[in-house]
């Protein structure tokens, strides 16, 4: 995969709540790339994934984005789905907000299983069939970099 997309930190740091949530993190990602963040409860793994995908400011260190204005989509460990609305609504505001085509959205729907559901309010469904609606966002995002907290929690086995 090119390198014409990369997102780099350089030793950042964060504090939550006024501690130190993490410090000295750095990391090259790229299109393709799979790095999988371990550690236990309240390590800093959410904190550092919020980070990178800009929705927080490091306190230390530096992050850049070369090659894409847009470049990472987050999907947090909770679903985020609106209970009132069904997956297929779901779906078309994903669509809409990302300017995806309907082909994608098709793509993402037969890719995550849940075409029998599309009609079902997102607080009728299992914790598993909202996660499976939720992992559809990144597809239909068009964005080169993923960012996944959790991403396998509370799927069906």
């Amino acid at each position: 995969m090119t390198d014409a997309f990369r997102l780099t930190a350089d030793n950042i740091a964060a504090r939550r709540g006024g501690r130190l949530a993490f410090a000295g993190a750095s990391l090259t990602l790229s299109p393709g790339d799979i790095f999988v963040l371990r550690g236990p409860n309240g390590a800093g793994k959410s904190s550092l994934l919020r980070v990178l995908a800009g929705r927080a400011r490091p306190d230390a260190g530096a992050i850049s984005a070369a090659g894409h204005n847009d470049l990472t989509v987050l999907l947090g460990h909770l679903d985020g789905l609106k209970a009132a609305m069904t997956a297929a609504e779901t779906l078309r505001f994903w669509r809409d907000l990302y300017g995806a085509d309907d082909a994608l959205v098709a793509a993402a729907t037969q890719a995550m299983a849940i075409s029998a559901f599309l009609r079902q309010r997102a607080g009728s469904l299992s914790a598993g069939q909202r996660r499976r609606v939720a992992l559809c966002r990144p597809m239909i995002s068009m964005r080169p970099i993923w960012l996944l907290d959790e991403p396998t929690a509370g799927m069906d086995a």
